[in-house]
């Protein structure tokens, strides 16, 4: 009876706010372009205030290493979730079913690796970039080929987020794809050379409430006010369409039939084993070795602070991955459950009823990707609509500045300040910080209007590509640094070269485009999801094995252990590694930094 009485009051609630009213710059009603102005005011106004902090290297790039806790974890929450997640859970849904829930699942595990194994490392070292971790194990070539990748991969990334942002909004802006790229690209890159990482983390935390403010509102609005029976209805007519179904539970790692069947046909789906594996190993990838995550757990008050923080967004991006599966299956039976004569209700409709659900959505407005922008812009009522446009942009705008302060990050730290300049001042690492965030700023920005050229799917497969190919390997190289006290030069390479390879086998065989014909008898036929984990345990094991052929080669005369005082001039970082691994070459429990490193075991719960 409430959900009746809510749906029955849309006719006085929601229905004059759903009036078309006279449109304002760019085709935005005027409403709606008042509060998407707004939320941009508030951004730059945050970034202004918190600029005052990003007077030196660090305060710009870890934040002085003094952020609380629940911001770090708000800001982890809003990296997680880029324009990317925000459009593609709900078209997931609408699309197939809830399979791609089960890699939300995993999560947990992986946090939990992260914060124990981990976290630690990067915590006791004091670093600023992750790879600096790499070069004491793997050589300079170990960390300079990670910091490579990495770079490259968020300017790539930050092209593709800004291109589909400009897709999600065109429709309802009514602006030139390029015109939003330019706008988007440009303001971020403005706030974030402006505030440095304070400014991505406090714009990070409202860009957060804007986005979980703005889904729950669309998801009220979609249950309540747009579904005839609200919501018991729609549960009831989305379970009878399987759309809650999960992945085909087997435990094979190639594709199989899925008890969905959108079409009367079955459809080849991910296995549950395939999804949790690829889940675990791309979420230690997220949290355990990219620099995106490992800036924000060094920028923590203290390592208690640092896990808390990664638990929090971890956790917190559950329920939000769940609004926006049900906001995808609210949408599959508005649009298209709807169009049979057992609709919502599960009874007969009439025949005018059923013809004009067919017309809800035109014939390019039938992908799930473009079924939730198509409704924002449609169904939703004026000034709702401006907050949902807010959130959408609050997730691309997000990301990229996370990307853009990350890789600016990384490159003053593993190159210019490693190789170019080591002597350089603090104003002079500061002025490059700023120079590379403005580089990357524009290179990105022109990455998203040079992928314009290119069909959207285009885009989106070579990204793929690119992002399994170089960022496959990331997670191996960390786990050899750990697993292998010292790796030569030529191993890693060689070992990397054996990741990439494997990677690059399972995702090109199954493009045509990019396998002959004449291969198709060695063509890879897992999952393309197994690409990633299959790489790093290639790189892991090939590393292995040379490692082995080290230790059998001839050693160099012994020399005489370092004595006690001598024991207290080797790097921090050389001793830290050696327990890490239970390699402990010196005796310095009488070393003064044993207080800090009980403090920080006692901080943290773990001793390493």
């Amino acid at each position: 009876m409430l959900f009746a009485q809510l749906h029955l009051s849309r006719s006085w609630l929601a229905q004059p706010f759903l009036a078309q009213a006279q449109t304002g710059i760019g085709g935005i009603n005027p409403i709606d372009l008042t509060v998407l102005c707004a939320y941009v005011l508030g951004i730059a106004l945050v970034a202004v205030i918190v600029s005052r902090k990003a007077k030196t290297t660090e305060g710009f790039t870890v934040g002085s290493r003094n952020m609380p806790g629940w911001a770090i974890g708000m800001s982890i929450l809003g990296t997680y979730i880029s324009s990317i997640s925000f459009l593609a859970l709900p078209g997931k849904a609408f699309d197939t079913n809830w399979s791609y829930f089960v890699f939300t699942l995993t999560l947990p595990v992986a946090a939990l690796i992260a914060v124990v194994f981990f976290l630690p490392i990067y915590r006791r070292e004091g670093l600023v970039s992750a790879y600096e971790f790499l070069e004491e194990r793997l050589g300079y070539g170990g960390r300079a080929y990670a910091a490579a990748c990495f770079v490259l991969l968020q300017v790539v990334r930050s092209g593709v987020i800004l291109y589909l942002v400009a897709i999600a909004l065109e429709p309802m802006a009514d602006w030139k794809l390029w015109h939003l790229v330019l706008a988007t690209g440009a303001f971020v890159t403005l706030y974030c050379m402006i505030g440095g990482f304070e400014a991505v983390i406090w714009t990070d935390v409202v860009q957060v409430f804007v986005l979980i403010g703005g889904a729950l509102l669309c998801l009220g609005q979609l249950y309540f006010f747009e579904i005839e029976g609200g919501v018991s209805a729609a549960m009831s007519s989305a379970s009878d369409a399987g759309k809650f179904s999960l992945t085909p539970a087997d435990w094979s790692i190639e594709p199989q039939e899925s008890d969905y069947r959108p079409f009367g046909k079955p459809i080849m789906m991910a296995t549950i084993l395939t999804v949790v594996i690829y889940g675990v190993f791309e979420n230690i990838k997220n949290f355990g070795v990219d620099q995106n995550y490992i800036q924000r757990f060094v920028a923590a008050k203290s390592t208690r602070e640092a896990g808390r923080s990664l638990w929090l967004g971890s956790l917190m991006y559950i329920p939000l991955s769940l609004i926006f599966f049900l906001i995808g299956t609210g949408l599959f039976v508005l649009y298209k459950h709807a169009d049979t004569p057992t609709a919502v209700t599960g009874a007969p409709v009439a025949s005018q009823t059923i013809e004009a659900n067919a017309n809800l959505l035109p014939e390019d407005i039938q992908k799930g990707d473009k079924v939730f922008p198509y409704f924002i812009q449609k169904r939703l009522p004026v000034g709702l609509r401006g907050l949902l446009v807010a959130a959408v942009f609050a997730a691309a705008m997000s990301t990229v500045s996370t990307s853009l302060n990350s890789a600016s990050t990384v490159c003053m730290q593993d190159f210019y300040k490693r190789k170019i300049r080591p002597d350089a001042t603090d104003d002079e690492s500061l002025r490059m910080v700023r120079w590379f965030t403005l580089i990357f700023g524009i290179v990105g920005t022109l990455a998203g209007i040079g992928v314009i050229l290119f069909k959207a799917e285009a885009a989106i497969d070579i990204w793929w590509i690119i992002a399994g190919i170089l960022g496959g390997p990331f997670l191996g190289l960390f786990l050899l640094a750990v697993l292998v006290r010292r790796l030569g030069g030529m191993s890693v390479l060689i070992s990397a070269i054996a990741g990439v390879l494997m990677i690059a086998w399972v995702m090109l065989s199954r493009i045509d485009a990019m396998w002959p014909d004449s291969l198709n008898h060695c063509a890879c036929k897992w999952d393309g999801l197994m690409a990633g984990p299959v790489g790093t345990l290639t790189m892991v094991v090939v590393g292995l094995i040379l490692a082995g052929f080290r230790a059998t080669e001839p050693k160099p005369a012994a020399i005489a252990p370092p004595t006690m005082r001598e024991s207290v001039r080797i790097p921090p970082e050389k001793r830290i590694t050696d327990r890490l691994t239970g390699d402990v070459e010196t005796i310095d429990d009488a070393d003064d930094e044993d207080k800090d490193d009980k403090d920080e075991k006692d901080d943290n719960g773990f001793a390493f």
